[in-house]
């Protein structure tokens, strides 16, 4: 079985750090795809960097930017954060991160690390929407009632309520609204399809 690749994206001003990191990552047993981002505000304006399974950035970048790192997060829940850390920073500026990669952790501390989060992921994914769910999805989005999505998918009204109800055990998402943001940002909608 072919590993997944892992898009990994660096915000890092130093270039002997960013060389050590990508050393490191491009040795651990993983396909890793590594993305040097310039700055916070090159990050957010690349929509192609949405598509980023890890974030690996120093803390540095986000002083001064906390409305931006919240709006960034919640439109993009599953890319996981990793700070690297080789100062001092306030318990504040640390709680932006999924995890801290300190200066002097090991390879293999690096790898468990990331390991972790995989499979959080995975476990996440393991939960996914089926099918049938993401076009109920996409017609609650729309603003159907459930008999309407009865009508357009040819299926009962206990069935769309069925899936109703597992779509929002899944996503933990109860709001029209909650449910029209997961599935812009899941790639399940666009913006021109509602």
């Amino acid at each position: 079985m072919i590993k997944p690749v892992i898009n990994i994206g660096i915000i890092e001003p130093s270039p002997i750090v960013i060389e050590g990191i990508e050393s490191l990552l491009l040795k651990l047993p993983l396909r890793i795809n590594i993305i040097l981002i310039r700055d916070f505000e090159d990050m957010t304006s690349k929509n192609s960097l949405r598509n980023l399974d890890f974030l690996i950035i120093n803390p540095t970048q986000l002083f001064n930017r906390t409305r931006q790192v919240k709006m960034f997060r919640f439109e993009n829940p599953r890319i996981k954060w990793f700070g690297i850390v080789y100062a001092v920073f306030d318990k504040e500026t640390l709680s932006n991160f999924d995890e801290i990669i300190s200066i002097d952790d090991t390879r293999d501390t690096i790898l468990r690390k990331i390991q972790k989060h995989i499979k959080n992921n995975d476990d996440k994914n393991s939960n996914s929407l089926s099918d049938r769910e993401i076009d109920v999805l996409k017609e609650i989005v729309r603003g159907h009632s459930n008999k309407e999505i009865a009508d357009v998918l040819n299926i009962s009204i206990h069935t769309v309520m069925s899936h109703r109800k597992n779509i929002m055990q899944k996503t933990g998402i109860k709001s029209q609204a909650g449910l029209t943001v997961y599935a812009l940002t899941n790639n399940i909608l666009s913006v021109d399809s509602i």
